[in-house]
């Protein structure tokens, strides 16, 4: 029998690196219980880019078709919905009529209890996704998968120049950090506890980093950025040390700050890749030439934009999912399209995830993305964060973490809020508002006043 996922991710953290690292040079293509999986995905992706459209078009129909007649023949949730509306997945016969299958969104999935969304396959992991959204759901993932998700990975980041036996430091909210900065032979990376304050961290990792020498920053946007700015005012020997050696930062699970990108980017000349990717495996998609402007691989899942009355929303269908399948599932992300013949080819975020806007006087949704970074506000020259708070429509609290003094009142002028219906506040505080993972949200749910002063 298949050995269990999280059995071997917990085997692989505690492999020192005087192993790991010659392991990290066996290609995945031979490794023991991915290589089948990354073969295949190498293949496709290799194969897909000389197709014409219409072999694309056939490609992804195939897989579609048969992840949709396979959610419907083996779970309750795809069967009684499918019914319900009278779809049958076995009368499909072509691309175009992949528009015919019924959308679900994360609501309908949490009105079914997980084993009537769930089949039964050997060696599945439970996973879960969107808490900090407000929006949790659990699943099932395979690790016969697993193979499949490095292969497109490591076609992504290349577009930065990584390799797989490259060392990288991964800023992430995981808890089962034991020792501050700790080795992972899985993932070949030197994992941050970043629960804990930069001044703990930073002489653990300096030891680290010096004698290893990893090439790569990989995790979270706001807190790589974050961490990057504390070295500049607080550590010029390590600030050199990644001047000269680091190659790039490989940003994962968050839209980056823009101004804070650029800053970084600048002050440490190098470059960075954001990918966009969710746990729920349907949809990945990476930048290549531009920033935010993101391209999904057709091989990985069937990404595709769908009209809603709010907008275009990218909807996803993960091909190799049994475990709990997902068909045309819609994330919620309003996008800007781009579409050759039919197909998604790329797309950049006109707003954030589910929640990343506030309400004017009138009750209007006014999206995060276009206030916050689609503005040219002085003040990110200032501000290491900020974060908004809602507490009624028409009223937000804009929440500023900076390390440049005390400002003062002189902070809200430099912020460009023009021609917005509402009334904003301006609070400072010494670090930003963080979820239980770690990640530092735009949009804030609950307001920690004794931390923050009213400016």
């Amino acid at each position: 029998m298949a050995m269990n996922l999280n059995m071997i991710k917990k085997i692989l953290t505690n492999v020192p690196y005087s192993i790991g690292k010659p392991v990290s040079y066996i290609p995945f293509s031979i490794r023991p219980g991915v290589a089948r999986s990354y073969l295949s995905a190498t293949k496709d992706c290799y194969v897909f880019k000389s197709m014409s459209q219409e072999e694309k078009k056939e490609f992804i129909f195939n897989r579609v078709r048969n992840i949709a007649c396979y959610a419907f023949a083996n779970t309750k949730i795809y069967k009684e919905i499918y019914k319900n509306v009278g779809f049958d997945p076995f009368t499909i016969d072509s691309f175009d009529d992949i528009k015919r299958i019924p959308i679900l969104d994360k609501s309908t999935l949490q009105t079914y209890g997980l084993d009537s969304r769930s089949a039964e396959v050997n060696s599945r992991a439970l996973v879960n996704t969107g808490g900090s959204s407000g929006q949790p759901l659990e699943f099932y993932i395979q690790s016969s998968a697993v193979g499949h998700e490095w292969a497109h990975m490591h076609e992504a980041w290349r577009n930065i120049g990584f390799r797989f036996s490259d060392l990288k430091v991964m800023f992430v909210g995981r808890s089962m950090v034991r020792d501050i900065v700790d080795y992972d032979a899985g993932r070949h990376s030197l994992v941050v506890d970043t629960y804990k304050p930069w001044h703990v961290i930073v002489g653990p990792l300096k030891k680290k980093v010096f004698r290893l020498r990893p090439k790569f920053l990989h995790g979270y946007p706001s807190a790589i950025f974050d961490f990057l700015l504390w070295v500049v005012d607080n550590d010029p020997d390590l600030f050199s040390y990644f001047r000269e050696r680091l190659v790039g930062l490989i940003l994962s699970s968050e839209f980056p700050s823009s101004a804070l990108r650029q800053k970084v980017e600048h002050l440490y000349g190098l470059k960075s890749l954001s990918f966009y990717g969710h746990t729920e495996r349907c949809v990945l998609a990476t930048e290549k030439n531009e920033h935010y402007r993101f391209h999904p691989f057709q091989t990985y899942g069937f990404a595709e934009a769908v009209d809603f009355d709010d907008g275009c929303h990218l909807v996803g269908t993960s091909y190799y999912n049994y475990a709990s399948p997902l068909v045309r599932y819609d994330t919620s992300d309003l996008i800007l399209p781009e579409t050759e013949d039919g197909i998604l080819s790329s797309f950049s975020i006109e707003s954030g995830r589910v929640g990343e806007y506030v309400l004017d006087r009138s009750g209007q949704k006014v999206f995060l993305t276009a206030l916050i970074f689609g503005r040219h506000h002085e003040a990110f020259n200032y501000v290491t964060h900020v974060q908004v708070f809602q507490p009624r429509n028409g009223l937000v609290l804009v929440l500023i973490s900076h390390r440049a003094g005390n400002l003062g009142r002189k902070i809200k002028d430099l912020f460009d809020f023009s021609n917005v219906d509402m009334d904003f506040e301006f609070y400072e505080g010494e670090e930003p508002i963080k979820t239980m993972s770690g990640k530092v949200p735009l949009l804030v749910k609950d307001m920690v006043y004794e931390n923050f002063a009213k400016i």
